[in-house]
């Protein structure tokens, strides 16, 4: 089940942040803890996303990122069942974000990305 939320909380349609253009992320909290992270989904290390710091997303999923305003989002290109824009509640402690959206929470561990 926390597979399926994870998956859920990354997949989910929700906003839109400079007309789903997503602009490089703004410098603040969010952008310093995740741009050139790698992020693990907690209890699954099979799913492993890098967020780089020009605002592309790689490895499970595939996408960009961008933070607007305080606000986190993020639109997926693959896998297919996962495409689509979101920008879920997020929240940051220590070494790990957790992201809330309307179909539940996941909670993934911050790390340096291995080409950082």
């Amino acid at each position: 089940m926390r597979f399926v939320m994870g998956l859920a909380a990354l997949a989910l349609a929700g906003c839109t942040a400079q007309d789903l253009g997503l602009a490089p992320p703004e410098d603040g909290p969010i952008t310093r803890a995740l741009a050139g992270k790698t992020l693990t989904l907690d209890g699954a290390p099979e799913f492993q996303v890098t967020f780089a710091k020009d605002g592309t997303i790689s490895g499970f999923a595939e996408g960009r990122w961008s933070v607007t305003d305080g606000a986190y989002c993020r639109t997926l290109t693959g896998p297919p069942g996962m495409a689509g824009t979101e920008c879920p509640v997020t929240e940051l402690s220590g070494e790990t974000v957790t992201f809330t959206s309307s179909t539940g929470r996941s909670t993934w561990r911050i790390s340096p990305a291995p080409d950082a």
